[in-house]
């Protein structure tokens, strides 16, 4: 299972049982981090998951600044929870690459970061539809990215389920 920690909404991706293909699977919106870990919990059951995957936001000098220390802290309080090893994985500009795929598939521009304008409800609605996509995309493109560098070095996950 692989992690996107956002602020308010963490994207979850999972494998497939040949740890070949990464699949967004639910974007868990933040609530309180009591309620986070319960649908991580309840997650990793139900899919038999046996490792965890965290993006880490190094800067883009690889360096650990306050953001990826702060998920490394949280990563570490969702091990404890879940016992289950976790592997943090480098996410830079993961969330951009996401963005222009959507964009892509959609065969609209990306937003860049900007903001939507303001609208209709359905306009708003379909920005946090978009967005709850992305955190999922983002999950599943750092799973994918990590099964396959794991393959070509022929390091499977070692174990049985899911990560």
């Amino acid at each position: 299972m692989a992690l996107d920690l956002g602020a308010r909404r963490i994207g979850v991706a999972l494998s497939d049982e040949t740890q070949m293909l990464a699949t967004p699977f639910e974007t868990v919106i933040r609530i309180s981090f009591a309620a986070l870990l319960d649908r991580l919990v309840q997650i990793a059951a139900a899919e038999n998951v046996v490792s965890l995957l965290v993006g880490l936001p190094l800067s883009l000098n690889g360096e650990l600044g306050p953001q990826a220390r702060h998920v490394t802290a949280e990563a570490e309080r969702i091990r404890d929870c879940l016992k289950l090893p976790v592997v943090f994985w480098d996410e830079r500009l993961s969330t951009i690459s996401a963005e222009h795929m959507l964009a892509e598939l959609g065969g609209q521009r990306p937003t860049n970061g900007a903001r939507p304008q303001r609208g209709t409800s359905s306009r708003s609605n379909k920005h946090t539809h978009k967005r709850r996509a992305i955190d999922a995309i983002v999950a599943a493109m750092l799973l994918q990215e990590y099964l396959d560098a794991r393959h070509a070095a022929n390091e499977p996950w070692g174990g049985e389920g899911q990560p």
